[in-house]
């Protein structure tokens, strides 16, 4: 994958931890630099039709267990924070179960919680080690 943003990336191509330099910076910014586009209501893919929520399936936006109900393109991450970016339908059964499966491993690369040790170096060729 090529690296589109210096300013928000994949940590060393991890695809489940994004990597952010810059403070504030739109969740929609980390996902143009994955050449994925975030509107309000709209999920698109590179290569793709747009997903537009409708009737019957939504895109929907989880942050810590919890449904984001703000404008999608609002968003800014928190250090830690765990993301869930869905396209689907709400009422879907299985939808609780990828929202609790989320990772949270973003502490052990932000040397939050040196109880899992250390994080190896990052090669994204910027200042990226603690």
């Amino acid at each position: 994958m090529n690296l589109v943003s210096e300013s928000a990336h994949l940590h060393d191509g991890n695809g489940e931890l994004e990597h952010v330099h810059a403070e504030d910076l739109a969740f929609t910014s980390f996902l143009q630099s994955l050449d994925i586009t975030l509107t309000a209501d709209c999920l698109a893919l590179p290569d793709q039709d747009a997903l537009c929520s409708s009737e019957d399936n939504e895109v929907l936006l989880y942050v810590n267990d919890e449904l984001y109900t703000e404008s999608l393109t609002q968003y800014i991450p928190e250090d830690e924070d765990r993301i869930l970016l869905y396209y689907g339908n709400s009422q879907d059964e299985n939808l609780q179960t990828y929202v609790t499966e989320i990772p949270s491993d973003s502490c052990y690369y932000s040397g939050t919680c040196p109880e899992r040790g250390v994080a190896p170096p990052e090669s994204c060729g910027l200042t990226c080690e603690l």
